[in-house]
């Protein structure tokens, strides 16, 4: 473990040992307990109770916006950004996923003339249905743009809405 590793995790235990002011303005009341995180989630995982926990022993500034509902509900969720352990839950950190995801492996439909195949593509950015998106097939540096249809589809655009020259 490197220095800096050191360094948070040593952080993110003072944070969790510091005492808790007498009053909260706002978010989860002082004794209320609060979700941390206890180990490293990336943005995009799904919610998974096991790598988090509650504990009271948060300082009123982490508690202001702090999520403090039943870890169940949060079933068929992502998490909207990486957490680290010791890092407190806020409202916000978990939605639903988006119809296709970045890093995500996906096949693309790609239209020829009255030929249409799948080609394997990574999916550059996250995206919702009819929102165009950018493609990489695999083993390409080349990126392109697909629209996703319903059920998370995507659909390579022709050449000219690519904006590719001849």
């Amino acid at each position: 473990m490197g220095l800096s590793s050191r360094l948070r995790h040593v952080a993110a235990a003072a944070v969790l040992l510091a005492p808790v002011p007498p009053a909260c303005a706002a978010g989860a009341p002082e004794g209320e307990p609060v979700w941390i995180a206890t180990a490293s989630l990336r943005r995009g995982d799904a919610a998974d109770c096991a790598r988090l926990r509650q504990d009271t022993r948060v300082r009123a500034s982490a508690r202001r916006h702090a999520w403090s509902g039943a870890c169940e509900s949060l079933a068929g969720l992502v998490l909207k950004r990486a957490l680290e352990p010791g890092d407190v839950v806020v409202d916000g950190d978990f939605g639903p996923p988006p119809a296709v995801m970045r890093h995500q492996q996906s096949q693309a439909l790609v239209r020829v003339g009255g030929v249409t195949v799948q080609a394997p593509v990574v999916v550059l950015q996250d995206g919702e249905v009819g929102q165009r998106v950018a493609v990489r097939p695999l083993n390409s540096s080349t990126s392109l743009q697909a629209q996703i249809t319903p059920g998370g589809q995507l659909v390579v655009l022709d050449r000219a809405s690519n904006g590719a020259s001849r």
